[in-house]
């Protein structure tokens, strides 16, 4: 590459960063002073300029104590959007055998994915961006150096690699515009992230001086990124730029920059489209969208008016109160030390000498708190419920006193959850996304057989060889659709509705075992568990003859078989519609033998 083009390329994308940095200046500003309100900096206002400045006082003698609401409002949405952890399934592009296989093999790959990324980690982390600054994003990308060891080459191990899911805080993503309403929109997105020198050179072999004076770390204080800015050393601004495909170069572009080096240069590397196609591996997520804008709003942005509004009646009431409790004192000129009074004020039991023929020295009357105070503040609590889309009910976890009904409650929780119905959608979105961009990514590298271990239905381990070819599907779907109410007291209480209204019991009213097994499950007594685990094992068994049978095996009914469990078992598979000619024909052959030893122990 040509020294003059390349340090030509970096000073552009440099160029291009700054620029692209200058345009969304007043959205990070928010960011930041969110991030210092959530913390307790409850007294700090943008200049002109952007940058954070602390209020001064205005008198001496003002209260200056926040009673921090918004952190409250943030715990309590997290706490409830971290439920929101929707489980991944693959729809059958077709009515075809081998779509039906593919569409399981890719739900299975994507279980495991999700569980060797450790996804709810990765959710709850971007929510927690999302509900702090208004927007996160996910970068997928190919890691040569994850997965199961293949080999060994000079002393290193060789992995299979894997698909590697990152949370980019909005400091770090520059798109081309910021009135682009959805990634799909932007041309190209730049990713600038501070990365220390050695890991520089590790990458991409280049040698780059640190910027100790550019580079800002927004992550180190977590939650609170403008407490923990500081200023980092060896590190170096890595500007990555991701362009979208066009008639010059039909698969998109690459480029990326630290200081005044060209580290890479070339196509989009990862085919993450829709047909296959290179495209932008980022996607976004949201706590409330914002029309016409790339970035969304948090509640916490909306709240922070009456946040300062709160605390301005709530200091003033406090001094107030100060007047009251420490009195306001009036005496002659001259007829008292001032000094010592000022000094030591009116101690009990003090001796106040004052001039003879002077008026006493005397409290003035001091007067009542004006219930505008009181009423004031309640409409201010007020209002943080209306702004931020957490209750009263929601903050306190406690039930509001003028509601004694079961049904009001339920109604009072289900209108709770419905105020973060948007910000729960935006991460089933998400989620969906990065499932369909996880199986375009496997289809790119994949290309050799692999094994995955994953939990089956039954609750055992099982195993599946898989390779790019077995994967087929992309219609990802959502499997649960709302998880905000979903809580073991609201499962515990469906259970015993269920069994008092006798939908649980069999012909004779009765639960039969493998019922009774699932309540106790359901009631998490691991204990009473194995009271009950025969039952258990006679399904488990059941389901590895449908497995055997599926796969072409012949199952044998043995002798300890409950034959009735087993019936149960086989027909449900049989009604499921997963079974091939085939295989029904297998499930039938041997539920008639079951049934025959069932009838032959009936009449005996």
């Amino acid at each position: 590459m040509n020294a003059e083009y390349a340090e030509e390329k970096a000073k552009e994308l440099r160029a291009d960063y700054e620029s692209r940095a200058a345009q969304r200046s007043a959205e990070e500003a928010r960011w930041r002073l969110n991030a210092r309100m959530v913390e307790g900096d409850q007294f700090s206002v943008l200049t002109a300029d952007g940058a954070i400045a602390a209020e001064e006082k205005s008198r001496y003698w003002e209260e200056r104590t926040a009673f921090n609401h918004l952190a409250a409002i943030l715990e309590t949405r997290l706490a409830r959007l971290a439920r929101v952890r929707p489980k991944l399934s693959v729809r059958p592009s077709g009515s075809d055998e081998s779509d039906v296989t593919s569409a399981k093999v890719s739900a299975k790959i994507l279980e495991c994915a999700c569980h060797n990324l450790n996804i709810g980690d990765i959710l709850g982390e971007a929510t927690m961006w999302s509900e702090l600054t208004g927007t996160v994003f996910y970068k997928l990308s190919w890691d040569a150096d994850a997965g199961m060891t293949v080999g060994k080459s000079g002393g290193g191990a060789i992995k299979e690699g894997d698909v590697r899911v990152e949370v980019c805080p909005p400091y770090e993503i520059f798109p081309d515009s910021v009135y682009s309403r959805s990634v799909r929109e932007c041309n190209s997105i730049i990713h600038a992230k501070s990365v220390h020198v050695a890991d520089i050179k590790r990458i991409w072999g280049a040698d780059v001086e640190e910027e100790e004076d550019a580079v800002v770390d927004y992550s180190r204080g977590g939650m609170f990124p403008s407490a923990g800015e500081t200023r980092l050393r060896g590190h170096a601004l890595v500007i990555e730029r991701y362009t979208r495909p066009d008639r010059e170069h039909p698969m998109g572009r690459y480029e990326a920059a630290a200081g005044n080096k060209l580290l890479a240069e070339g196509d989009l590397p990862f085919l993450i489209g829709e047909n296959g196609e290179p495209d932008l591996p980022f996607v976004r997520q949201r706590s409330l969208p914002r029309v016409g804008r790339f970035y969304g709003v948090c509640p916490v942005e909306r709240a922070i008016p009456v946040q300062r509004a709160y605390n301005a009646v709530k200091n003033r009431k406090h001094e107030f109160m100060n007047r009251i409790a420490a009195g306001v004192l009036a005496v002659e000129d001259g007829s008292v030390d001032l000094e010592e009074l000022q000094e030591d004020g009116l101690a009990p039991g003090k001796i106040l000498v004052y001039r003879a023929g002077s008026s006493v020295p005397a409290f003035l009357d001091p007067g009542s708190i004006p219930e505008d105070f009181d009423r004031e503040e309640r409409k201010l609590l007020e209002e943080f419920a209306a702004v931020s889309g957490v209750s009263e009910f929601m903050s306190a976890s406690s039930v509001p006193s003028n509601i004694s009904s079961g049904s009001a409650l339920e109604l009072l929780i289900e209108q709770d959850d419905s105020r973060l119905t948007v910000s729960a959608d935006e991460i089933r979105s998400c989620l969906k996304e990065i499932g369909r961009m996880m199986l375009r990514l496997y289809r790119q590298y994949a290309a050799s057989t692999r094994l995955s271990r994953f939990v089956g239905d039954s609750g055992d381990v099982e195993m599946i060889a898989w390779n790019a070819a077995s994967l087929s599907g992309e219609d990802i779907i959502v499997d649960t659709e709302n998880q905000l109410g979903d809580t073991i007291a609201s499962r515990r209480n469906t259970v015993l509705k269920l069994y008092e209204a006798g939908l649980l019991g069999g012909a004779d009213g009765k639960a039969d075992q493998s019922v009774r097994y699932g309540i106790l499950q359901a009631f998490g007594f691991a204990g009473l568990e194995h009271a009950d685990n025969v039952a258990e094992l006679q399904r488990l068994s059941a389901k590895r003859e449908n497995a055997a049978m599926a796969e072409g095996q012949s199952a044998q009914v043995k002798i300890y078989d409950d034959h009735s469990a087993h019936i149960d078992v086989h027909t449900a598979f049989a009604l499921s519609g997963n079974a091939d000619g085939r295989t029904m024909r297998a499930v039938e052959e041997h539920i008639a033998r079951h049934k025959e030893e069932n009838e032959k122990n009936s009449a005996g």
